[in-house]
């Protein structure tokens, strides 16, 4: 077996020109093949089929020579404290998403604030709606979503997490959220890549994951300035959340979008405006809130 981890590494490198990704991918196929964790398979020498071989071979083929993302193969993805089940063209939880969530929760459970309702807006595979619900089990979630496909993904998910409290709507941004329904607290993944940018991705992305959920129009902001200007009528102030710094709107954003997206809230009359950096210090998400006041007044 040895020789043929050797031998799916050096296949996988060219594609992936980085020897430690081609040697975790290597670990990846093998526990997604064998059904065993690589604890496992370093312990006990295990023999690979010939039907594990073949598919394997398969695998390694999707990667090399059509881009295919591993997370379509392994069909699933952990983020935060769950595990999502990712299906093409939906889009592939990110690492950088997983990072801010994680904080955000850790932010909400310090604040104390119980019982929140909380909408993820263009949630694709509802990776951000499910790991809240998961950690706030008191908490409303609801999982927004032009695809339909998307919304019986996010339906699969929470079946599967046993997370059945979390209302899913195929909806084009905020079309079908039912009118007179606030929320304390709007996080969004929102379309953000310009035509320039797209056409520099990586065909792993470009080829296989749902344009939609990644080009947005007047260079990459069109979604964003939408959601930035129809969320305020469906926000509602939470002096807890508040006291703890939270914003109403959460949005991640592309690198270069920090100035531009501040910008766009302080705008549309948002306060308490803060950009977030990722942990490679690349701007990665901005928040804001409706004051008090104003919040108070749209929802007489």
């Amino acid at each position: 077996m040895h020789e043929y981890i050797k031998m799916m590494q050096e296949r996988l490198l060219p594609a992936l020109e980085n020897e430690t990704l081609a040697k975790q991918y290597t670990w990846w196929l093998l526990e997604k093949v064998t059904g065993k964790a690589k604890s496992d398979l370093l312990m006990h020498e295990q023999e690979l089929t010939g039907a594990m071989q073949t598919t394997l071979e398969g695998w390694l083929d999707d990667i090399a020579y059509h881009h295919k993302p591993i997370g379509y193969i392994l069909q699933e993805v952990p983020f935060c404290d769950v595990v999502v089940k990712v299906r093409p063209p939906i889009l592939i939880p990110r690492p950088e998403t997983e990072e801010w969530v994680h904080h955000l929760i850790t932010e909400i459970k310090k604040s104390g604030a119980k019982n929140l309702r909380i909408l993820d807006m263009c949630t694709g595979s509802g990776c951000i709606a499910l790991a809240l619900s998961k950690a706030l089990p008191d908490a409303q979630l609801y999982a927004a979503d032009i695809s339909a496909f998307a919304i019986f993904l996010v339906d699969e998910n929470k079946k599967k997490l046993d997370l059945p409290s979390i209302v899913t709507l195929e909806s084009d941004l905020f079309s079908a959220v039912p009118q007179g329904i606030d929320f304390d607290l709007i996080v969004t993944n929102p379309p953000y890549i310009s035509d320039k940018e797209f056409a520099r991705l990586d065909p792993s992305v470009k080829n296989w994951e749902e344009s939609r959920a990644l080009l947005a129009e007047d260079n990459g902001l069109a979604v964003i300035s939408k959601i930035v200007h129809d969320a305020y009528a469906y926000l509602r102030p939470n002096a807890l959340l508040k006291k703890q710094g939270i914003g109403q709107l959460y949005i991640e954003i592309g690198y270069q979008q920090g100035s531009s997206v501040q910008q766009v809230l302080r705008s549309a009359g948002y306060a308490d405006i803060k950009i977030m950096q990722d942990s490679a210090h690349k701007d990665r998400l901005v928040s804001g809130s409706i004051e008090d006041v104003a919040a108070t007044e749209m929802h007489k």
